[in-house]
């Protein structure tokens, strides 16, 4: 029924749901007739069978129209706007970022590394200069090895003038 009109699904919604509120008050008049009618002396029981008889025909239509809402809202989109899908997605990032971060603060980055194999190529120079200074045949003195591991180190520079000063 609701594919024949060609309606939106929001309007038929709107519209079964003011038919349902308008059945459902003529059908409460009617059983409040009903009420009366069984309640007056005598009693009119023809007038109590065609206001029940046509009681349960609203009823009928009340819940014909509850399957209309229920059918059009499964055509209905919710729709999410634009900002709540970019929070989203800065939440993710966000989350994801600091997932990375914390497990490579962890060590779990540097455990990675060990098993991909992967040695920075600043490691692999410094390694290179120590090598060298270990190597009799090689000119490259111990104190050069130092020199140049402080100069590409500031923060190993700083602990090594730290613990220099601690000894003097």
């Amino acid at each position: 029924m609701f594919s024949l009109t060609g309606c939106s699904a929001v309007t038929e919604i709107n519209k079964s749901a003011n038919n349902i509120t308008s059945i459902a008050q003529q059908s409460k008049e009617n059983f409040e007739g009903i009420r009366e009618a069984v309640q007056a002396s005598p009693p009119r029981l023809a007038e109590a069978t065609e206001r029940s008889d046509q009681g349960i025909q609203q009823q009928a239509e009340i819940i014909a129209k509850s399957q209309d809402i229920l059918e059009a809202t499964s055509q209905v989109k919710d729709i999410v706007p634009w900002w709540a899908q970019l929070m989203e997605i800065i939440f993710i990032s966000v989350g994801l970022l600091g997932a990375v971060i914390g497990v490579w603060y962890l060590g779990l980055g540097t455990l990675f590394c060990k098993l991909i194999g992967y040695i920075p190529e600043r490691k692999t120079s410094q390694a290179s200069i120590l090598a060298d200074a270990l190597d009799d045949s090689n000119p490259t003195t111990l104190r050069e090895a130092v020199a140049a591991l402080r100069g590409q180190d500031p923060q190993l520079d700083m602990a090594f003038k730290k613990r220099k000063n601690q000894r003097a």
